[in-house]
Order: C-alpha cells, then sequence, then structure tokens
C-alpha cells in the first residue's frame, strides 16, 4: 500500500488498488487486484463484465472488469489515467493511493482530498485493509512503513513483532519439530505490531485525530461491506470454527454479501479512544 501528496513526478504504485483525485475535484480510479480483476456479484445478482461505478468516500470511483470495451487491460488504463495527472497544466496538488481493496484506496484518497497528509492516508486506509481483507494482514498482524519527507531522509518504521515467549527453539526441536510450523501452531503466532505501529505513525507524522483517522473503518466495520472474491476463497480454507469465530457463520463467505464484523468495529473504536492501551 501507498499513499502520495505532491505536484508533477512519478510515483511508484506498491499494490494493485489504486486510487487518485485532485483537492478541486475529487476523481477516484480503482484497479481491483490480480485474482479479481472478474466482476464481483452485486447482492445475489452478478455485476456486468463492464464498468461499475458506486459512490465511495472521495468521490466517484470506478470498479473495472479485466478489460473494458475496445479490449484495453486493466494495467493500460491505471497508467494511462496516472500519466494524464502528471501531464495536467499546473501545480495543483495531487494524491495517489495504492492499496490491495478499492475501498481502502478510496478511503486513503478521501483523507488526502480532505487535507490529510500521506501518513493520514496510509493509517485510514490501512485500518479499512484489517476489515475488508482480514484474511491479508489484519490488527494482530505487522506493520511496515518507508516515509518520505522533502530534505529529510528517508524514515523506516519496522513494526514487526517479536516471537512468542513460549516459541524457544530448544522446546520446538524438543517436540520433534525440525522447522517452524506452518499452521495451526501458536508457537509461529508473532506478537502483533500493526496496532503500535499505526499509533507511532500517527504520532510522529500524523495531522488528523486518530478517531477521525480510524473512523471510516469502524463504520464500514458497524455497518458492513461487500465481501470481496478473495475473502471468500480464503474463508473457504478455514474450517467451521474458525468460520465461526472469525465472521459470526460457520459458512464459507459469499462474494458480493454484506459482512458486519462487530468485534472489529469495537477494537477500533477502543484503539481510537485510547491508542495502544486499548487494544
Amino acid at each position: 500500500m501507498a499513499a502520495a501528496r505532491g505536484s508533477r513526478g512519478p510515483v511508484p504504485i506498491a499494490a494493485c488498488g489504486l486510487a487518485a483525485g485532485r483537492r478541486s475535484a475529487s476523481a477516484a480510479a480503482v484497479c481491483r487486484s490480480a485474482d479479481e480483476h472478474r466482476a464481483e456479484p452485486a447482492g445475489d445478482a452478478r455485476a456486468s463484465a463492464g464498468a461499475q461505478l458506486s459512490a465511495q468516500p472521495g468521490g466517484l470511483v470506478e470498479s473495472f472488469g479485466e478489460q473494458r470495451p475496445g479490449g484495453v487491460p486493466v494495467r493500460h488504463q491505471v497508467v494511462g489515467f496516472v500519466e494524464q495527472l502528471k501531464a495536467r497544466p499546473g501545480s495543483a496538488a495531487w494524491v495517489l493511493v495504492a492499496a490491495a481493496d478499492h475501498l481502502a484506496a478510496a478511503v486513503g484518497a478521501a483523507t488526502l482530498d480532505g487535507g490529510g497528509n500521506a501518513a493520514d492516508a496510509a493509517i485510514a486506509a490501512a485500518a479499512v485493509m484489517a476489515v475488508t481483507a482480514p484474511h491479508m494482514c489484519g490488527l494482530g498482524g505487522d506493520l511496515f512503513a518507508l516515509v518520505s519527507v522533502p530534505g529529510r531522509p528517508p524514515a523506516a518504521l519496522n513494526a514487526s513483532g517479536r516471537a512468542g515467549s513460549g516459541a524457544h527453539p530448544e522446546r520446538l526441536r524438543a517436540s520433534g519439530a525440525r522447522q517452524m510450523p506452518f499452521q495451526r501452531d501458536v508457537r509461529s503466532v508473532t506478537v502483533t505490531g500493526c496496532v503500535d505501529g499505526l499509533v507511532a505513525l500517527h504520532t510522529r507524522y500524523g495531522s488528523g485525530q486518530l478517531g477521525d483517522l480510524l473512523s471510516p473503518a469502524l463504520r464500514l466495520a458497524d455497518a458492513g461491506f461487500p465481501v470481496s472474491a478473495t475473502l471468500a476463497e480464503a474463508s473457504a480454507e478455514l474450517d467451521r470454527n474458525e468460520r465461526e469465530a472469525a465472521f459470526g457463520d460457520p459458512a464459507p463467505l459469499v462474494p458480493g454479501r454484506r459482512l458486519r464484523l462487530p468485534g472489529m468495529a469495537r477494537a477500533l473504536q477502543a484503539i481510537a479512544a485510547t491508542g495502544r492501551a486499548g487494544f
């Protein structure tokens, strides 16, 4: 995920979700991740393969199918969109946010359009990712950030967790392990660093209130959001008990269906109120 604000010039794009806009007239273009280039169903009805328009925070969000009419691949459309932004005359500020989920990218762009800086946008988008894409990396995962401020050396944030106190190598070897267990072994779970990383990033570089930056993610968790194809596929890999604990239903998730995560909403509310102590 990447967030940038600036004048004309190249910006690296680190993920497939793309949202861009200008302060004067916000617009967003969003490309689904590579395995989500097929159209997702809206409710129980499958959307058409063409572009689907929907209102999102920060302006109009356009979600592309694999190809638009005329057969132009998505990646060429996105690159063309960025080049158009760079070629616009004048020095009006523009913003660009990349994330693996279109809702996260749209919220990040809206944060920048509303006067926030790149750190604010990254925090807001990461919080949305924790809600809409928990299978990728949620609040219980790690966080890394690379912050570039003009005139200063880049700053790197490593908020990855250490191994738990019970993951002693000698005890692992004594139990017969020759490598770290990949799944279903608590000893392979590192101490979560994501929330502490978000708070540290906000403390040093944020310009908005932490509660305001987390509020879009909190609303999505409380009111619900459409399940993406990748989240539905990931849920099918869990067993019934794991799905019940994570999503409140033992059945696999269905793409396009609304999913509410009230527990996540409560966690975000606590973090917004008391920071890392709330987690």
